[in-house]
C-alpha cells in the first residue's frame, strides 16, 4: 500500500506569475502602474526594476544631498567605511545593525519626506534600500578610480582648493576638467573618504563566486530575499550622458523575487559580479591605503618641479634684464651729462686763451710801434736846444 505523500509546505506561485502583474492595455497606464505603486499597496506588488536616474545633471542635487545625509551621522559615516572623524563617541557605529538596515534608514529619511508629490512610498523602502546601497558603492568605486587616474600630486592640489595650479595641458588637468563635469562629487567623497582605511573593498572582491552571508548570523532578520546584480557599466544607468572617459560602475538593478508571497523570509543573497578590470587586478596592488607612486608619478614630480624652477629662472632672469637696462639708461644720462660738461669748459677754456693771446698781440703792437718811433728819432740826431728854446 503506498504511503500518503507528507503534506509540504504551502506551494509557492510560479515566478512569471508572481513577478509580473497582469499587462495593462497601454504604455501609458503601465507606466503609471509602475511609478505609483502606491495604488496598489492592497495587493502587495512592487515593481520587480526600480531605476533612479542619478547622472543625469538635473539629479545632481540627489547625490548630494545624499551625501550631506551620510556626512552628517557618525553611524552611516561608520558603516559605509567613511571617515568617521577624531573625536571619540560613545555610541556604537554599528548600532548591530547590517549595511543593508542601515541603507534602509537612509532610505527613510532620503525617500520617504511625507510629501503630497512624491511617488515613494513605505513600500518601497525594500527595493530603495538596496538603490541606496548601489549608489554609495557606485560612488565609491568611482571615486577610487578616478583618484588613482589624478594621481597623489593631482589629488592634492584639487582637495586643498589649489586645482589652479595644475599645468594646463597635463594629464592631471585633462582627467580634473572630466571630472568636474562628469563627478562633481569628487571633493565631497574626498572629505567623506579621508583617512579610512575601510572605504574601498576591493582587496576583498577579487573572486568570481558567491559571498555565503549566513556566518553573519542574518538568518533571523526581517529582509526578505534580494539578488543584487552588479554589472560594469558606465556610472549607474543606462541614462548617462556621455560614457567614453568614466570607468565602470555596478548598474541599479534591484531583483525582487518573493519566494511564498509574503515577507517572512530567512536571510538575504548576495550575488557580485566582479568587472572584468577589477577581477584582473592583482591583490599586492593595494596593500597598503596610501597609493605608492609609481614611474610616471615620479616622472610627473620632476616635470613639475623643473616647469617651477624654469619659471622661477625666468622671472629672475626678467629682473636682472629689468635692472641692466635701467643702468644702461642711467649710464647714457651721465655720460652725456658728463660731456656736455667737458665741451663747456672745453670752450670756456678756448675763449680764455684766445683773450689771453688778443692781449699779447695787442702788446706786441705797442712796444713795435714804440720801437719804430724811437729809431727814427736816433737818425736825426739830437735837436739843438736853441731851436727847442
Amino acid at each position: 500500500m503506498p504511503k500518503p505523500s507528507t503534506p509540504k509546505a504551502k506551494p509557492s506561485t510560479p515566478k512569471a506569475q508572481r513577478s509580473k502583474p497582469a499587462k495593462p492595455s497601454s504604455k501609458k497606464a503601465a507606466k503609471s502602474n509602475k511609478e505609483n505603486t502606491e495604488d496598489a499597496s492592497g495587493d502587495d506588488m512592487k515593481s520587480p526594476r526600480v531605476v533612479v536616474s542619478w547622472a543625469k545633471p538635473e539629479h545632481f542635487h540627489m547625490t548630494d544631498a545624499l551625501l550631506t545625509l551620510i556626512e552628517d551621522s557618525v553611524t552611516w559615516k561608520g558603516a559605509f567605511g567613511f571617515d568617521i572623524g577624531a573625536d571619540p563617541d560613545p555610541t556604537p557605529t554599528g548600532k548591530g545593525k547590517s549595511l543593508i538596515q542601515h541603507c534602509a534608514d537612509i532610505t527613510i529619511a532620503f525617500f520617504i519626506t511625507g510629501d503630497k508629490d512624491s511617488k515613494w512610498t513605505l513600500n518601497d523602502i525594500k527595493m530603495l534600500k538596496v538603490v541606496i546601497k548601489n549608489r554609495v558603492h557606485t560612488l565609491k568605486t568611482i571615486y577610487h578610480s578616478l583618484h588613482q587616474e589624478l594621481g597623489e600630486t593631482g589629488h592634492g592640489l584639487v582637495v586643498d582648493g589649489h586645482d589652479g595650479d595644475l599645468r594646463a595641458g597635463s594629464a592631471a588637468a585633462n582627467v580634473w576638467e572630466d571630472i568636474q563635469r562628469k563627478f562633481p562629487w569628487y571633493v565631497h567623497m574626498a572629505a567623506l573618504v579621508g583617512g579610512s582605511p575601510n572605504y574601498s573593498r576591493k582587496a576583498v572582491s577579487n573572486s568570481q563566486s558567491a559571498l555565503d552571508l549566513s556566518i553573519l548570523g542574518t538568518e533571523n532578520l526581517d529582509d526578505e530575499d534580494e539578488t543584487i546584480c552588479h554589472t560594469p557599466t558606465p556610472f549607474e544607468d543606462e541614462d548617462a550622458p556621455d560614457q567614453s572617459s568614466m570607468p565602470p560602475s555596478p548598474s541599479l538593478l534591484v531583483v525582487m523575487d518573493d519566494e511564498d508571497g509574503n515577507d517572512g523570509h530567512a536571510g538575504e543573497k548576495l550575488t557580485l559580479t566582479i568587472p572584468s578590470k577589477r577581477a584582473a587586478d592583482s591583490a599586492s596592488v593595494m596593500q597598503s591605503v596610501k597609493k605608492r607612486k609609481t614611474a610616471q608619478d615620479l616622472v610627473k614630480e620632476v616635470a613639475d618641479a623643473e616647469h617651477q624652477a624654469r619659471l622661477a629662472m625666468n622671472a629672475t632672469n626678467a629682473k636682472e634684464c629689468t635692472a641692466r637696462e635701467q643702468i644702461k639708461r642711467q649710464s647714457a644720462h651721465d655720460t652725456a651729462i658728463a660731456v656736455e660738461h667737458l665741451r663747456v669748459k672745453a670752450q670756456q677754456e678756448q675763449a680764455a686763451a684766445q683773450h689771453a693771446h688778443e692781449l699779447r698781440m695787442m702788446d706786441k703792437q705797442i712796444e713795435l710801434a714804440r720801437l719804430q718811433r724811437g729809431g727814427y728819432q736816433g737818425a736825426l740826431g739830437p735837436i739843438d736846444p736853441q731851436l727847442q728854446g
